[in-house]
């Protein structure tokens, strides 16, 4: 078996059909929301599944049930209340849900999974009866247990060991990671020799339609002829979001009237709050926002950047390559990987990353350099 295809069609056309005849198949995760990274790669799986002919059931314990979609889905547990969904996560597969899920899950010919807990359990033992295929779909997890204390910090760490070192992970009849930064991951935390890359794909249909410029202007209190510097993702410490508020101070020293729009929702409320409170007027949070609002910022935008410190793929710096916009992000592998319009920096040199985007947006806008 080769190391690396091109898409989960690919694998399947070329691995699982050699063993067993694949008709239905179950994508599963915690949470899904269109919001969410990994929530978009989902989406996407489930479309080119559901677009080779394939009957496919999209299964999350917590998130939001899309009408613009083909696939079937399947929203769990919406009902509990939001402050009691860590709890019942952890103890979903010793409740009722569990039994149910399983016998479902049983009715499958493949089961995809992108999280190790708890759908990796109830893959697991679904697939031991009906001898259908498991595979886990590896995406780096958020390192986040220095954000907490208490049982929050266990809590995390736990949720990285289900991800990473649990059984259910390692005894799946395939592992498959989203990048080699990933796989080179999972196989350091695991010793599993066996792991295949599958790269995320960028949608473009996503971006097939734009916002007009001038409702983006007066909703973000922005100008096209600003000089914008771009940053799309959660709102969360992995992102490295406080440091790149750090290097855009050191900008607007020699750019006045620069402009930093920071777009996505928040994964951690506390970080958010932190970000906002060192952050100045000229940077922008919009929240989430619209598919055809994010192309035209990706439009409007001059530079695109990232300080993240550690990604499974950063599928947005992709997406930022898809309209032609200069990248400038720290040095890490998967960075490497992805990127092929950029400047990559040394982790934690802030002065360098901060000249190397005024040089991006003095060319871009040079009557805005002051």
């Amino acid at each position: 078996m080769r190391k690396k295809y091109e898409s989960i069609i690919n694998f399947i056309n070329k691995v699982i059909k050699k063993q067993r005849n694949i008709k239905k198949i179950a994508i599963c995760n915690t949470f899904y929301m269109r919001s969410g990274g990994r929530s978009r790669v989902i989406e996407q799986q489930a479309k080119e599944l559901s677009n080779e002919g394939y009957y496919v059931t999209v299964y999350a314990l917590f998130g939001e049930k899309l009408r613009d979609v083909e696939f079937r889905q399947e929203i769990v547990a919406n009902h509990v209340n939001p402050y009691l969904r860590p709890i019942y996560m952890i103890l979903a597969p010793s409740l009722p849900v569990s039994i149910k899920l399983i016998k479902e899950l049983r009715m499958y010919d493949l089961i995809i999974t992108h999280d190790g807990y708890p759908f990796g359990f109830w893959a697991y033992l679904a697939t031991r009866h009906s001898r259908a295929p498991y595979i886990y779909w590896y995406h780096l997890p958020e390192k986040l247990e220095r954000c907490f204390s208490g049982l929050k910090k266990y809590y995390v760490m736990l949720l990285q060991y289900f991800d990473q070192r649990s059984w259910f992970v390692c005894k799946a009849d395939f592992v498959i990671a989203v990048s080699e930064a990933a796989k080179n991951d999972l196989e350091k935390a695991t010793n599993l020799k066996n792991v295949v890359v599958i790269p995320n794909k960028v949608d473009y249909k996503r971006f097939s339609n734009e916002a007009d410029i001038t409702q983006i202007e007066k909703k973000f209190g922005i100008s096209k002829e600003d000089p914008i510097i771009l940053f799309v993702g959660r709102i969360s410490p992995q992102k490295n979001i406080h440091i790149l508020i750090e290097i855009f101070n050191l900008v607007k020293k020699s750019i006045p009237n620069a402009k930093l729009v920071i777009v996505g929702k928040p994964s951690v409320k506390e970080y958010l709050e932190k970000i906002k409170f060192i952050a100045n007027k000229d940077v922008i949070f919009t929240g989430y926002i619209e598919d055809n609002e994010l192309a035209t910022l990706y439009k409007m935008a001059n530079v695109y950047a990232s300080c993240s410190l550690s990604e499974s793929f950063n599928l947005p710096l992709k997406e930022a390559q898809l309209f032609n916009l200069p990248i400038v992000a720290f040095d890490i592998p998967v960075h490497k990987e992805v990127t092929d319009n950029g400047v990559l920096i040394e982790p934690g040199n802030m002065e360098k990353f901060a000249e190397e985007l005024c040089n991006i947006l003095k060319k871009s806008v040079p009557f805005h350099h002051t």
